[in-house]
């Protein structure tokens, strides 16, 4: 279980760059989970911190952190660093340039080797603000085994 603080990342007209704050960060709003918001806020400057105060709810945009995709799901055989070949699993979501490392888990998932396979899956995306950056990861939990099909070669 994880130990997760919950944080907005806003960003002013002028700026591309966001910045994170806590949920409760502007005076008169109330957050609403799985909404992106357009606000119109006074900024007042208090030495080097800022308070904000909400004017105006622009709009408000109800979407999800959770979206179905097609996993691809086979493997590959990679050279270790002293010439001898292993196998690993590969997890690719169908459209990204992307794999998924050995370690990744599809919930209600179970590999059985020597089979390629092609998942319908939930994927949810999950955003942890670190200390510096944010930290993204997909938790992804099985729907339907779309084909299953024995490895070639």
């Amino acid at each position: 279980e994880f130990d997760v603080s919950c944080y907005m990342v806003v960003s002013e007209e002028s700026s591309k760059e966001g910045q994170q704050l806590e949920l409760n960060a502007i005076e008169k709003f109330t957050y609403e989970k799985g909404c992106e918001y357009l606000l119109k806020v006074k900024k007042v400057a208090n030495n080097d911190l800022f308070h904000y105060s909400l004017i105006e709810t622009v709009s408000k945009t109800k979407i999800t952190d959770e979206i179905i995709v097609l996993l691809n799901v086979t493997t590959e055989w990679i050279e270790n660093g002293s010439g001898q070949l292993y196998e690993r699993v590969v997890v690719e979501e169908e459209g990204s340039e992307w794999w998924l490392p050995s370690s990744f888990k599809i919930e209600g998932f179970e590999y059985e080797n020597g089979f390629d396979y092609l998942l319908k899956v939930h994927k949810t995306i999950i955003q942890m603000p670190p200390q510096s950056g944010f930290l993204t990861f997909n938790l992804y939990s099985l729907i339907e085994v779309i084909s299953k099909t024995p490895k070639t070669s």
